[in-house]
């Protein structure tokens, strides 16, 4: 095996989130929704997926957090 298919397959390891750019299965994007519904917990799901290898769950985590801020910086304007 030659350097380039070791990178290769390596480069196809799954990890917990899918890892790479694979796609999400539908029982993980199950477990990130309730996971990201739970007070306290969102937070740190937000955080994981941000630090996720997977540019999908990564830009999901980012558009959390952005949603999150405006919603805390209206309830601070508001209140």
């Amino acid at each position: 095996m030659n350097d380039y298919e070791m990178m290769n397959n390596a480069s196809k390891s799954n990890g917990y989130y899918g890892g790479g750019d694979d796609t999400v299965s539908v029982g993980c994007w199950i477990l990130i929704l309730i996971a990201t519904a739970i007070p306290i917990v969102n937070i740190i799901t937000t955080i994981a997926l941000i630090c996720s290898n997977n540019a999908n769950l990564k830009n999901y985590g980012k558009a959390g957090l952005i949603l999150s801020l405006i919603g805390f910086v209206l309830y601070v304007l508001v209140y």
